[in-house]
């Protein structure tokens, strides 16, 4: 078996593991970015992490526009970085797309053409035609990344975010909205903080 040998502590550990088993750092991240306590050095390789939570209900919508929340968070940050949305649910998707003109029914159209309801699927559990809902995050993703400019989403003139969700058993959503600063380096080149 290789060994990986942690540069905090200096214990030996299977090459397959990410962490230290003595002293909990991450494997093969330097001492000198680690400030000392466990887990540090994630804060630091990957930013300072800032996170809120939005509950949306999604009764009777296939499609519901959350850009105003989105909106409304990144503006209270001021800040320049990565914003990360994530609906925490098997059943969900997030996308970005335009929300008039009839193109949410367009949406709901295709994804009952794509994924039909009733017994067409294995899925055991919950109404006929709940096996759909778990097969859409694979064709419209759970994440989505965006740049945020001092606190502004730089979305185009018709682009709006929203959350996809065809299962009507459950009508509560919850999606965590995860934000990554980035701030200017002393020698001009661009870090994160």
């Amino acid at each position: 078996m290789n060994m990986a040998v942690c540069e905090h502590c200096g214990a030996e550990n299977p090459s397959t593991k990410i962490k230290c088993h003595d002293c909990g750092r991450l494997l093969g991240v330097p001492a000198a970015l680690d400030e000392g306590a466990p887990g540090r050095a994630v804060s630091m390789l990957a930013g300072k992490l800032r996170g809120a939570e939005l509950h949306v209900d999604t009764t009777d919508h296939v499609v519901t526009d959350i850009t105003e929340q989105v909106v409304a968070y990144c503006d209270r940050l001021s800040a320049s970085g990565l914003l990360n949305i994530f609906v925490k649910h098997a059943t969900a998707g997030v996308g970005i797309m335009e929300t008039t003109s009839g193109c949410e029914e367009d949406l709901d159209a295709l994804l009952t053409r794509l994924f039909p309801g009733g017994t067409a699927f294995h899925h055991a559990h919950g109404a006929p035609g709940h096996g759909r809902d778990h097969v859409l995050p694979l064709f419209i993703a759970p994440s989505l990344t965006l740049p945020v400019d001092d606190g502004r989403i730089p979305l185009g003139t018709w682009q709006r975010l929203v959350l996809v969700d065809t299962n009507v058993e459950n009508n509560e959503r919850r999606v965590r909205l995860s934000f990554v600063s980035v701030q200017e380096a002393p020698s001009g080149a661009s870090r994160l903080t």
